[in-house]
């Protein structure tokens, strides 16, 4: 079934509207709400907002189901950042320095802590590499940076 938009005068599928009594498209909708927000002034913004605060305030079950269905869990396991884009578990950095003694695969320098040593990918991120335990191994800074995306790197990384 379709109907026409008095707004944009398009004729769209009835799907393509909130509800059967709208008389605008979805996008008319969405384009005026945003023309609205832009022209409201500073002091209505404020009023909006104190508005929506004090439901909130009034409304903590709705909230709390809207942050249930809309916001990813969050996870309480401490993280070690790899790289901007990758991170791995405190305990899988942990055991990859046990592994290696807390020292670099490279040069064998030894870091008392995680934060000591760095991490580098066997297989360069920019490879196709990931943050795997079969694919990082620790090194020093000047290890893990003279290697920077190559994979032929020189020294071998050694596995005890």
């Amino acid at each position: 079934m379709q109907k026409t938009c008095t707004n944009c005068s398009e004729i769209k599928d009835v799907m393509e509207f909130y509800n059967e009594s709208k008389s605008w498209c979805k996008e008319c909708e969405k384009h005026k709400a945003k023309e609205k927000r832009r022209s409201m002034s500073e002091e209505e913004k404020r009023k909006k907002y104190e508005k929506e605060k004090r439901w909130r305030e009034a409304n903590p079950d709705k909230v709390m189901e809207y942050k249930m269905r809309h916001q990813p869990p969050v996870c309480v396991l401490p993280k070690v950042w790899i790289s901007r884009r990758e991170w791995i578990y405190l305990k899988q950095a942990q055991e990859i320095m046990e592994e290696y003694n807390n020292c670099c695969a490279y040069c064998g320098r030894h870091g008392d802590e995680v934060s000591d040593l760095g991490f580098d990918h066997i297989k360069p991120y920019s490879k196709g590499g990931r943050a795997t335990r079969d694919n990082l191994v620790p090194a020093c800074r000047s290890c893990n940076s003279a290697k920077s995306a190559t994979e032929d790197f020189p020294v071998e990384p050694k596995r005890p």
